[in-house]
């Protein structure tokens, strides 16, 4: 029911605002139902709003235990898209902190990556530091915000810090700036892509970069 009465509504009221306010808005994820013609079922898609009316729309690749108990779909597709302020994508949660997501990224050298999250207190150190290797590994900026649990809830563990994120670089100090711990709260930050850039391209260490440089394979030694 609420992936077919409740996401369109807060989807459309994101698109609204983004249009009203003349800011892109990335409106967490929610579960949304896909038409028949895409297989039917039950994605967590994440909306970002463009105030010129564009529409990204990310659907989370690795489902948790719970989204696979409860029947949800993995996505098929990431999405790098090119925004006002530079190369971006998202990585919902969970998407964060798979590897083989971070290999597959390094050849579109993303300058900006999204994470919007909902978890509990051990769920938050993983995507907050998995987040922060993102960051490392790409030389790009990362925004990581989650769902705090509303006051006086016992229903659900939620816990949240928002942070913007740099690379571990000179002149970058690795974490720009946080919020508090499980509140509400508007935290800001201002990044300077120019800057990035031009880290880029003298940058020595740029893993994302460098894995694509080396020219032997590297062998897998196993237990015997």
């Amino acid at each position: 029911r609420i992936a077919r009465e409740e996401t369109p509504v807060f989807f459309e009221h994101a698109r609204r605002l983004s249009r009203e306010l003349d800011v892109a808005i990335l409106a967490g994820s929610f579960p949304r139902e896909l038409a028949a013609a895409e297989g039917g079922g039950i994605v967590n898609t994440s909306l970002l709003a463009f105030p010129d009316g564009r529409v990204v729309m990310q659907d989370k690749l690795h489902l948790t235990p719970d989204e696979a108990a409860w029947g949800w779909k993995a996505g098929r597709d990431l999405q790098v898209f090119d925004a006002p302020w530079g190369r971006s994508t998202i990585l919902i949660c969970y998407d964060s902190q798979f590897p083989g997501l971070s290999s597959s990224l390094a050849a579109s050298a993303p300058e900006l990556i999204l994470i919007p999250s909902m978890t509990g207190a051990k769920g938050l150190q993983r995507v907050r530091w998995s987040a922060q290797a993102r960051a490392v590994e790409h030389h790009a900026y990362v925004v990581v915000t989650g769902t705090v649990e509303a006051a006086g809830s016992t229903q659900l563990d939620h816990s949240a810090r928002a942070a913007f994120l740099s690379p571990q670089d000179a002149g970058f100090p690795g974490v720009i700036r946080q919020g508090p711990l499980n509140r509400d709260a508007i935290v800001y930050s201002e990044f300077d892509l120019t800057k990035l850039r031009a880290s880029r391209a003298k940058a020595g260490l740029y893993a994302a970069r460098d894995q694509g440089q080396r020219q032997i394979p590297v062998r897998m030694i196993k237990p015997e």
